[in-house]
């Protein structure tokens, strides 16, 4: 499949795509607004060795040893102990589980810095959980390191900035979650798509024509707002629709060179489908070359020839196959020099036995002879 192509299914089936992804968008944005809006606070803690004081190396040793103690002391955010402790200072009612289920942490391997995130549906709650939980944690690593003894421990964590009050929802995240939409919608729309295309076995393009029936196409005519008219003139050989019936003229006298057709007949699958109006254009399209036709309308249930050249309909092809009318007076002149016409007569009760008659048959077999 080519770019063209894409975008020819695009235009034709807009309305499928649109439709397909306008209501996954819709469903990403309804499931969106069920979910509950929670904030995040953060807070930080730094692990500190020594007392502050000594030499570079020593510096620089204590800073190795903090880093490492960071890494340590950061699961204790989530740990049972530290989860009692916040109950206890804010004072609330629910399992120390669900407590170290709203805590998670962040520890940089180059650093001795922890971050505590919390996480709440309110944005208070949020902001004291955090401060709440790098106090406590505090506390239990200071125990931990000291064994009891917090004085005479030389490796430190300190609370050194507090959280800040969140303004804006942490989730759901409604951007990622719309654009999962709409992708879900783009790719729905395509699956669409390519089932409408595998069940529709309408001819659209000649392409579809060639490989249905695998024969080769001898012309297509294109839309006009002037082969509507109910009146046909000469002036329909011009532009664009008179290139294509020279196209298609060319082709019909030239599918055979040695033995060029003498009698054609155009027909459709459905009625109003444009037989009468390709007929009479194609006619007239051999007169004007110089050739003698004879337009004989055969459609004996919706006659539309005589209405287009806007002749007599009360004789014709019928009268003619029956006997009543020679064929000389049946035959109407046009406007068109060499283009003679035979209008569809009475319309019979049984039109298909008429024109599958030995009589229709021998009818154009006589007319082909000098036209």
């Amino acid at each position: 499949m080519t770019l063209l192509d894409t975008v020819r299914i695009m235009r034709r089936f807009w309305i499928t795509i649109a439709t397909c992804i306008l209501l996954c968008v819709g469903v990403a944005a309804a499931y969106a607004t069920t979910l509950p809006r929670l904030y995040t606070a953060t807070s930080q803690a730094y692990v500190l060795v020594g007392g502050g004081s000594g030499s570079v190396a020593e510096t620089s040793i204590g800073n190795n040893v903090a880093g490492s103690k960071a890494a340590t002391y950061a699961p204790l955010t989530q740990s049972e102990r530290v989860a009692e402790r916040v109950i206890a200072d804010l004072g609330l009612s629910e399992p120390a589980s669900s407590v170290s289920g709203a805590i998670s942490y962040s520890v940089d391997p180059s650093s001795p810095r922890i971050q505590v995130f919390a996480t709440s549906t309110s944005p208070q709650r949020a902001k004291d959980l955090a401060d709440s939980v790098v106090t406590a944690t505090a506390e239990v690593a200071s125990f931990l390191e000291s064994g009891g003894d917090e004085e005479s421990t030389l490796v430190r964590m300190i609370p050194v900035t507090d959280a800040l009050l969140p303004t804006a929802p942490s989730s759901p995240d409604v951007q990622r979650i719309l654009l999962i939409g709409l992708a879900g919608g783009v790719i729905l729309a395509w699956v669409v798509v390519l089932v409408r295309l595998k069940l529709d076995t309408r001819i659209r393009r000649p392409e579809d024509v060639t490989s249905v029936t695998g024969l080769g196409l001898i012309g297509t005519i294109p839309r006009s707002r002037d082969l509507m008219s109910r009146l046909h003139s000469q002036d329909l050989l011009r532009g664009a629709v008179g290139e294509s019936l020279r196209h298609l003229r060319t082709n019909l006298m030239y599918a055979d060179p040695d033995n060029p057709p003498r009698s054609v007949v155009v027909t459709s699958p459905m009625p109003s489908e444009g037989k009468s109006t390709v007929s009479a254009l194609l006619a007239r399209a051999l007169a004007v070359r110089g050739e003698r036709v004879v337009l004989v309308d055969g459609d004996l249930r919706r006659p539309m020839v005589a209405t287009l050249f806007d002749i007599d309909t009360g004789i014709g092809l019928t009268q003619v196959l029956a006997g009543s009318v020679p064929i000389d007076e049946a035959l109407v002149a046009t406007d068109t020099e060499g283009l003679l016409v035979l209008p569809a007569g009475r319309v019979p009760h049984n039109p298909s036995e008429v024109v599958g008659s030995s009589r229709m048959r021998g009818l154009i077999a006589e007319l082909s002879q000098d036209h």
